[in-house]
């Protein structure tokens, strides 16, 4: 039986933009050690299509966070915080945040380069959690 954490990982994310930077180096006739460069720098940059299971996939995993968010008192947490107390990878976490923050359910109140984002619910994301 597949793990729970791997059934709702978003890791494949990270596998489906490999495959698209790594055929469009193809069909570039790129290679070297330039292209991997380049590479490994456009995956972040690349556009995903999210369908409706995908959203609720991510609104799922971003639960979690929502509502540990929600119970402190002035509504806002780091991110590193949130992810040792609740137990998540950083690395999967920080794609959900993003799409939260995107959609209006948090707001990031300072940025951080090492991912540790002080976030805020909004009154969207406590919408969300009502409903």
């Amino acid at each position: 039986m597949v793990a729970l954490k791997e059934r709702l990982s978003l890791d494949w994310l990270n596998e489906v933009q490999s495959r698209r930077v790594s055929s469009g180096a193809a069909s570039a006739g790129g290679s070297g050690s330039a292209s991997v460069a380049a590479s490994s720098a456009e995956i972040g940059a690349l556009p995903l299509r999210v369908t409706p299971s995908l959203e609720d996939a991510l609104l799922a995993y971003g639960n979690r966070l929502l509502v540990a968010i929600r119970a402190q008192p002035s509504k806002t947490a780091r991110l590193h915080d949130l992810v040792t107390n609740l137990g998540l990878s950083l690395p999967d976490a920080l794609p959900v945040v993003k799409h939260l923050v995107d959609r209006g359910h948090l707001r990031k109140l300072e940025d951080d380069p090492l991912g540790n984002y002080l976030l805020y619910l909004t009154d969207q994301g406590e919408k969300l959690l009502a409903g």
